[in-house]
């Protein structure tokens, strides 16, 4: 198949930091040009990578983002070779789609909104399908009128996390520091739950006052700050735990450390917010928690969550399942 994938003029190859959303295109091109097809990615001026990926790019100068972004889907959508599209955008896609009869995917990275409902009927065509990747998503597709397809996971790589059958005593906490995602009701969890916590993210400037104002718990002992790790010592760190604490104050699209804990047979301890429900199964690889009270006691029963059971329950979100089902999706569209 000749594939192109689709991302904003502002997405430049090698990141510079990093960006989930572009991360995932990139892996899945990655794949998918491993497979013999023919991809191509659309992006930022001078994007390239080792992969045998063909880039496009439009110049931007004098152009406003959507503009720019609006001239960069121009520019693939007028191309004739490719049979299908693969876009990373919200909603800018519907604007111009009707510029090719070819079918178009559009990966959900983030929550479906009236925005992108209202962008619809733009599309003519009607060549644009939308996947969801949690069951959360497809429902509020269609109460918001939006075409979606099947829900298709977001899939990692399972070679990178190896269950252990011995862990430490310590529990874990891995994301962004930010009040969002819970760190501070870890560490408070932790304490009153007399259990050692390690905590392992980056702290962006914008979060420095925010992580002040909980420092003073971090003692170095008890509860650990490892600062930001690279995927390969994370993987390690989440074999090593007890457990997986992750009390999200906010919906994730995903949830996808919540997946990789499990795949290195940790049982995991969250938050009932959002779609990260779907990626557990409370009781047997894990606790979904309402309240305070629910932590410490998932933290007190985490010795009876089977770690064999964590790892075969991620299974299902592997990445090559991930990219077949993709591939059946652009097979089924195209004909």
């Amino acid at each position: 198949m000749r594939i192109a994938h689709l991302l904003p003029h502002t997405a430049v190859f090698p990141l510079k930091k990093h960006n989930g959303r572009y991360e995932w295109a990139l892996r899945l091109a990655r794949i998918q040009a491993a497979a013999g097809h023919d991809v191509t990615i659309y992006a930022g001026e001078g994007s390239q990578d080792n992969a045998n990926i063909t880039w496009q790019s439009t110049p931007t100068t004098h152009l406003n983002k959507k503009e720019a972004n609006l001239a960069l889907l121009s520019k693939a959508f007028n191309d004739t070779q490719y049979d299908i599209y693969h876009s990373h955008f919200d909603y800018l896609h519907y604007v111009v789609a009707d510029l090719t009869d070819k079918p178009i995917v559009v990966t959900q990275h983030w929550f479906p909104t009236e925005e992108i409902a209202q962008a619809v009927p733009l599309n003519l065509h009607n060549n644009v399908v939308t996947v969801p990747v949690t069951d959360m998503m497809k429902k509020e597709d269609e109460m918001l009128g939006i075409p979606a397809t099947v829900r298709i996971y977001h899939g990692i790589d399972l070679s990178l996390f190896h269950p252990t059958t011995e862990h430490s005593d310590r529990f874990l906490f891995v994301g962004r520091i930010h009040p969002g995602k819970g760190i501070a009701e870890a560490i408070h969890y932790a304490k009153t739950a007399n259990v050692p916590l390690d905590i392992i993210g980056k702290i962006n400037d914008t979060e420095k006052a925010f992580w002040e104002s909980i420092a003073s718990d971090v003692d170095g002992e008890h509860i650990r700050y490892l600062g930001p790790q690279p995927q390969p010592v994370v993987a390690t760190a989440f074999a090593n735990a007890r457990g997986f604490i992750f009390p999200s104050q906010i919906e994730e699209a995903f949830g996808q450390v919540t997946v990789e804990a499990q795949a290195a047979g940790t049982p995991v301890i969250i938050s009932n917010v959002g779609p990260s429900r779907e990626l557990v199964i409370s009781g047997k690889t894990g606790f979904v928690c309402e309240t305070d009270t629910d932590f410490i006691e998932a933290i007190e029963q985490i010795g009876t969550i089977n770690r064999t059971d964590c790892r075969k329950h991620a299974e299902q979100f592997d990445l090559n399942k991930m990219v077949a089902e993709y591939d059946a999706l652009y097979r089924s569209l195209i004909s």
